[in-house]
């Protein structure tokens, strides 16, 4: 949020951002480096070892224990499924240019396929709603945007002339949960997401440009939680009832 870009608020770890991230360092190594499961093990493994996180759900036995078998079952259920063509591919494409300004989606996709078709990987511990994210998650509509725009399929448009047609695009989750179990589903997206994604980003960025302050604070969604985000305890979690906290 706007409050992390300004300095704000730091980043912080919970065990789940902290194993979430590991999970993502060796499946990262093993697609570039094809190096197999154990090599991938010790990389996250390591990754893990060098970070400091917030006691949220899991003990640290408990994440050390889990990372080789998520790693697993990724590979078991989910690496057959694709051949990478690009890993960790970073992004910054325009969205819209006006008068104005011009505004800019920036990101990385953990990988996109030999048929251009970008994956995300997930750690979780249950299944994820599909209908969920295809209403409302804006990471697919910015990364299959962003994949269009690299491939030649779709072009920034003003904010308000016409909008070049983006056909479907598939946007495909990778989820391992921590018993190594997995989930796989797709999300697609159209011209129009992107079209509402612009009108977003715009009144994003005249607060921005004026200083609206103080910032308007979004708790809608699983990540406004005590397990995701570090300073739970000091937004919303300070004016929760302590009975609420528990079940949080």
């Amino acid at each position: 949020g706007l409050a992390s870009w300004a300095g704000e608020v730091p980043r912080e770890y919970t065990d789940s951002t902290a194993l979430g991230e590991s999970m993502h360092e060796g499946i990262q190594y093993d697609l570039l480096e094809d190096s197999g499961l154990d090599d991938a093990i010790a990389v996250a493994t390591h990754h893990l070892e060098g970070l400091e996180w917030k006691y949220t759900k899991y003990s640290k036995a408990t994440m050390f224990a889990a990372l080789p078998g998520m790693l697993a079952g990724l590979q078991r259920d989910l690496r057959p499924l694709f051949e990478p063509k690009y890993v960790e591919r970073p992004f910054s494409v325009p969205l819209y240019g006006g008068e104005h300004r011009i505004v800019n989606v920036c990101g990385t996709m953990d990988m996109v396929a030999e048929n251009d078709e970008v994956w995300d990987w997930k750690s979780a511990s249950r299944e994820h709603e599909v209908w969920e994210h295809q209403r409302w998650a804006m990471q697919p509509t910015v990364y299959t945007y962003a994949n269009a725009v690299l491939l030649g399929e779709a072009e920034p448009q003003a904010y308000y002339g016409p909008h070049a047609e983006l056909e479907r695009s598939v946007f495909h989750y990778g989820v391992v949960f921590l018993d190594g179990t997995t989930q796989q589903y797709d999300v697609w997206r159209v011209e129009s997401h992107v079209i509402w994604l612009r009108q977003q980003a715009s009144q994003v960025a005249w607060m921005i440009e004026h200083g609206v302050k103080p910032w308007v604070l979004n708790d809608g969604g699983w990540w406004c939680s005590e397990k995701w985000c570090g300073k739970w305890d000091s937004c919303k979690g300070a004016a929760m009832p302590v009975e609420w906290k528990k079940r949080a």
